[in-house]
């Protein structure tokens, strides 16, 4: 079985935003007409210019696009991307999140491919709405733990091949193509160590240490710990100890005179690993409540399935799992840990 996957990026997506098509979906989704008409106030006759030192060009005037850094930019940009693939039903999965589109098939051995149609419809959606896919920064990527891969031929947008990579960041996760994480643990390592240097300015300037402990969670911490549910259980010992050994490194500026575990009880933290288990088990729980978004994943408890008075009838049945990576990704190791609670 193998997972083939693709990210697409649209070129200059904000930018590119026609109104008048914004506009005629809002009327066919039903935008009572006094909003549309302030959204059309918000979006019309904006102008902009350049600035270099003092030096300040003439203003022109925006005739497309949807202003940045406010909060209906993105809401109307998601409004004119809800189309896509209901419009045109894709044959493959596919996840939206603002302008990041990711569409992806599972594919058996000696099966064929059929993400290049998708692609094309994609395309030609695009092509309606005025808004260009750049095929420099589309990717594709093949996942799969076998030595021998398929030989697919080279996805096209535009008659332009993609690049097919190793390795691709998802909202700041990088994902290989054998599902390992050794990439994505040395690239928040390096940009969390990169970040101690402020730690051992703010030091030096004489700050006191309740604030430099703020600004380590704060800069240092959060990018250990970004998405960790994702990761988290399946890391291997070598790397948990990497991601460790910053946050030693870190306690060593802020405390010089306290060994690594009074640090940790001086910065009033936890280890790390400690940290993503509890981080962990707190999602976990909010899965298992009846009626969240993600309970449909979770096998339906012993007690929902027969009358038997059972010891643990209130415990998830364990996952069966094929493969030792998938007993260790994040569904089957939460159900395993609930057992022995």
């Amino acid at each position: 079985m193998f997972l083939r996957a693709c990210f697409l990026d649209f070129s200059k997506a904000f930018d590119h935003i026609d109104h008048t098509i914004l506009v005629n979906k809002l009327i066919h989704l039903g935008v009572r007409g006094f909003i549309i008409q302030w959204i059309c106030s918000f979006l019309c006759d904006r102008r902009q210019a350049v600035k270099i030192k003092n030096i300040v060009s003439p203003s022109m005037p925006v005739h497309a696009g949807v202003p940045q850094g406010t909060k209906l930019g993105p809401i109307l940009f998601l409004l004119m991307i809800n189309d896509l693939a209901s419009e045109t039903p894709l044959l493959s999965s596919h996840w939206k999140y603002v302008d990041d589109l990711t569409i992806s098939e599972v594919i058996s051995s000696g099966g064929t491919s059929s993400l290049q149609k998708d692609l094309d419809v994609i395309a030609q959606w695009s092509s309606r709405n005025n808004m260009n896919l750049n095929p420099k920064k589309c990717k594709e990527l093949v996942i799969s733990s076998l030595r021998t891969r398929p030989d697919f031929g080279p996805l096209c947008v535009n008659e332009r091949p993609l690049e097919r990579v190793s390795s691709h960041k998802v909202l700041k996760v990088t994902i290989s193509d054998t599902l390992r994480w050794n990439e994505h643990v040395r690239e928040i390592v390096s940009k969390a160590s990169k970040r101690l240097y402020i730690l051992r300015v703010l030091k030096r300037s004489g700050n006191p240490p309740e604030d430099l402990i703020n600004i380590f969670y704060a800069l240092v911490r959060s990018v250990l710990e970004y998405a960790c549910v994702t990761w988290s259980t399946s890391l291997p010992i070598y790397l948990k100890g990497k991601i460790e050994r910053v946050q030693k490194r870190a306690l060593r500026i802020l405390f010089p005179a306290l060994s690594y575990r009074d640090a940790i009880v001086a910065a009033n933290s936890t280890r790390l690993n400690v940290r993503r288990d509890e981080l962990c088990k707190k999602v976990w729980d909010g899965i298992c409540v009846p009626g969240s978004r993600l309970h449909h994943l979770i096998p339906p408890k012993r007690a929902d399935c027969h009358t038997y008075e059972l010891r643990n009838k209130n415990h998830v049945p364990l996952f069966k799992c094929r493969t030792e990576r998938f007993k260790k990704s994040f569904f089957p190791t939460m159900a395993s840990n609930a057992q022995s609670l």
